[in-house]
């Protein structure tokens, strides 16, 4: 390194001192916002519908208190609830949306149903589903046989309790008592099966914790806001007029722009080498993948933010436009890239957008170093953030050599 680069990272680096405050709160910041985000959206990190909600029709001819209470309990059982929808309804006006394709199956009570489960005869019930619609109808279906079973099953357990009451010498009020007891509570369960819905989790996100998955998120972008604030010394020497009379001496344009690239480089690097041991003690990640890998993507991460803030600095005519672009540009960045709302949510075309954001490699390629999974490889990811970092700098090199021939 020529003497007057190492002038130009010593000059950087005694202008980042002066202004320790604004350094210590970007080194200090992400602590709070990853725990902050954890209490806020882990809850919602990872839930996912396990299917869309299907409708169905009850046709209730019993009309009992009994059978309606049956019924409700059908319509609001755990997880049913949530991918049923039920319409009360006639005979008629059910077959009708059922040949319409608007539900997926109709349960019909026959008259007089709840008075015969009391009494052992077990009027059948009729199920009707829907053949465009199998799957459904078929989850519909073995629910109701779930039901039945548990209806026999609850009959033989009522006789149980009755001829015991009985043989034990109980009073035939008491044995009066201990059948409808038994009757109540077996009938009341028979429609409140849940068994054949399970909570199902569906999610692209690597298996870290929420602790993770925000240190990911956030990583890259305080670790950019700390690049947008290395690059104002830049902006403020084109403002000056310091930028033309540099040019003007033996100075270089590749060497202005490759000492303020080295120190906010090598400031990110050391940001994010911090942010990563202290969240590791504090929260407890998972650090314990190859160094080579966590090097490569620490490195490739700092030299896609440097040429970020690079750029930004170059293409800003002052350091208000820079201010402008830069901290309304490092929120854009981060939404596209997936760091503040999970990317699998966002529509196809911020998808689409994210893969030209750097955001989204950085984020990725940290995932991958906190799952600790060996068969997902870092180096895609690293290598997406050389090439946008590199077209960033190539691009902030030119822009500030077009600049100085005007």
């Amino acid at each position: 390194m020529n003497m007057v680069m190492y002038t130009i990272i010593k000059q950087e680096l005694k202008i980042f001192r002066k202004d320790r405050a604004a350094v210590i709160m970007l080194f200090t910041l992400p602590f709070l916002f990853i725990w902050l985000f954890m209490q806020a959206f882990s809850p919602y990190l990872y839930s996912s519908r396990y299917s869309e909600k299907f409708a169905i029709a009850i046709v209730d001819n019993d009309r009992t208190t009994a059978s309606k209470m049956i019924v409700s309990q059908f319509e609001t059982a755990v997880y049913l609830q949530d991918y049923v929808k039920v319409h009360h309804t006639d005979e008629s006006t059910a077959l009708k949306m059922l040949n319409q394709n608007r539900i997926s199956g109709i349960i019909i009570i026959p008259p007089e149903f709840i008075s015969s489960i009391y009494q052992g005869e077990n009027k059948p019930f009729t199920y009707i589903g829907n053949k465009s619609r199998q799957a459904t109808s078929d989850l519909v279906k073995n629910q109701l046989l779930s039901a039945t079973n548990l209806v026999s099953a609850g009959q033989s357990g009522v006789i149980t309790v009755w001829r015991y009451t009985k043989w034990g010498g109980g009073s035939p009020e008491l044995q009066e008592q201990q059948l409808n007891e038994s009757l109540y509570k077996f009938t009341m369960n028979s429609f409140g099966r849940n068994r054949i819905f399970t909570a199902k989790t569906v999610s692209s996100i690597p298996d870290v914790k929420p602790a993770e998955y925000f240190t990911a998120a956030l990583l890259i972008v305080f670790a950019t806001f700390l690049g947008i604030r290395g690059m104002k010394s830049l902006v403020n020497e084109k403002a000056s007029g310091l930028t033309n009379r540099l040019r003007a001496s033996p100075v270089k344009n590749w060497q202005i722009i490759g000492g303020k690239f080295l120190v906010t480089f090598l400031l990110v690097v050391i940001q994010i080498a911090l942010i990563l041991l202290a969240t590791g003690i504090v929260f407890d990640n998972y650090l314990g993948g190859p160094v080579a890998n966590t090097a490569l993507i620490v490195a490739a991460s700092a030299f896609a933010v440097a040429a970020w803030s690079i750029f930004v600095a170059c293409i800003s005519p002052t350091p208000q436009a820079a201010d402008l672009l830069g901290y309304l540009g490092t929120p854009l960045l981060a939404m596209i890239g997936g760091n503040i709302y999970p990317l699998v949510a966002m529509p196809e075309v911020i998808k689409g957008l994210s893969n030209f954001s750097f955001n989204k490699w950085a984020m990725d390629g940290f995932l991958k170093l906190f799952a600790g999974d060996p068969s997902a490889p870092v180096t895609n990811d690293a290598l997406m953030l050389f090439i946008t970092g590199s077209m960033l700098l190539a691009g902030a090199t030119g822009i500030f050599t077009l600049s100085g021939r005007k």
